[in-house]
């Protein structure tokens, strides 16, 4: 519906490629998905995406410079997944975000990296809560 180009999809469950794939077909949109098997730090092509979703749980932070890397010179937006303590939330959006910063910088990238949203998907376990966070990563 966001009228993509192309998507990248990089998936390592063999089953879940399986499903990827027939819900591609299925909704008519597969000629604009290239699904990458295997471990993301392995498979994603570098500076090619607007925004990169990062959504392995409990916690996606052995991707965050796959993301970095996947983003173009002129940034985008990511969206990252993780399972936090309830009393954690603002500790870990801080994290995250200077995270990133840290990274773009040490891969060359002058980027302002901006919290525009966080979402408190659902609970995950007692006190741990599946949270998003979207940044927007730009030239400073």
């Amino acid at each position: 519906r966001a009228n993509a180009k192309t998507v990248y999809a990089c998936e390592w469950n063999p089953d879940a490629v399986e499903s990827l794939r027939g819900n591609l077909e299925a909704n008519h949109v597969a000629d604009r998905c290239v699904v990458l098997e295997g471990d993301n730090r392995e498979t994603a092509p570098r500076n090619v995406a607007d925004r990169v979703c990062l959504g392995l749980l409990p916690s996606s932070e052995c991707s965050w410079i796959t993301g970095v890397r996947a983003l173009r010179d002129e940034g985008g937006r990511m969206h990252i997944h993780g399972n936090v303590k309830d009393c954690e939330e603002g500790l870990w959006v801080d994290c995250v975000s200077e995270s990133i910063s840290e990274i773009a910088r040490k891969e060359g990238r002058g980027w302002d990296v901006l919290v525009e949203h966080v979402e408190r998907v659902k609970s995950y376990a007692p006190h741990v809560r599946h949270v998003v966070v979207d940044l927007r990563c730009r030239p400073k």
